[in-house]
């Protein structure tokens, strides 16, 4: 698929590419029931946008907790920056209860301040449902691993071109009406759960929630205004 999308875009086929799974997994469940779309999205693009890198991609078993999946990409120590475009709501935490908040947020951040301190780069999407589309409760709808802050919080903006001109503002959604429909925006706000890190200190907060984690961090184009092809699987292409 990878080659495929090189082939029609003229992109020199990256140095090398792995797949490591953590955990035992059947690929061919990938397409039907899994996150094959959101994978093909980051692989491709992340290979445009470095197309000297070796790419890494690490395909974890879903039953495991977010923890020792970190742990174990951080004690290989083979990749420079890791990209993640998974997501948990803050508003889904209490489900989770204590046990699952210990191994997917707790220990999962000192993991990813461990593999900080190594080097490594995390990044992580903050989601796509907007200002509200996952909750409408007041901690609106951050969540993690964006909100960790030893994540770089990455958001999505809209870009209007016209001619040699453009023009990028807010991706936004049409709002919480109901509950995850309309969604399609950046996701950012202020977190219940992660304190205000040491390099937002100089950053004025919102007076509801003045010690909170704030995202996104940086923004790029993510809407389909213009928008980026994308070869899914079986090598259609989608915008």
């Amino acid at each position: 698929q990878l080659q495929y999308f090189d082939r029609e875009y003229g992109i020199p086929n990256p140095p090398s590419f792995s797949i490591v799974p953590i955990g035992s997994y059947n690929p061919n469940l990938g397409v039907p029931q899994g996150w094959a779309d959101e994978i093909s999205l980051d692989v491709e693009i992340s290979h445009t946008m470095a197309p000297g890198a070796n790419i890494t991609l690490y395909a974890a078993n879903n039953a495991l907790p977010l923890a020792p999946v970190i742990a174990k990409i951080v004690q290989m120590h083979e990749v420079d920056i890791l990209s993640q475009s998974f997501f948990i709501p803050e508003s889904y935490m209490p489900i989770l209860g204590a046990s699952g908040l210990m191994a997917n947020v707790i220990m999962a951040d000192q993991y990813y301040a461990l593999g900080s301190l190594e080097g490594i780069t995390f990044t992580a999407s903050t989601g796509d449902a907007g200002g509200s589309g996952y909750s409408s409760g007041p901690e609106g709808t951050v969540g993690y691993p964006s909100t960790s802050p030893y994540v770089t919080a990455v958001g999505g903006t809209t870009v209007y071109i016209s001619g040699n001109s453009s023009y990028q503002t807010a991706w936004s959604n049409y709002g919480f009406i109901p509950f995850m429909v309309n969604y399609g925006g950046s996701t950012g706000g202020v977190s219940v759960l992660e304190p205000k890190p040491w390099y937002q200190q100089n950053l004025s907060s919102p007076a509801t929630y003045p010690e909170g984690r704030m995202v996104p961090d940086v923004s790029l184009d993510a809407s389909v205004y213009p928008g980026t092809y994308i070869v899914f699987p079986g090598n259609i292409t989608y915008i």
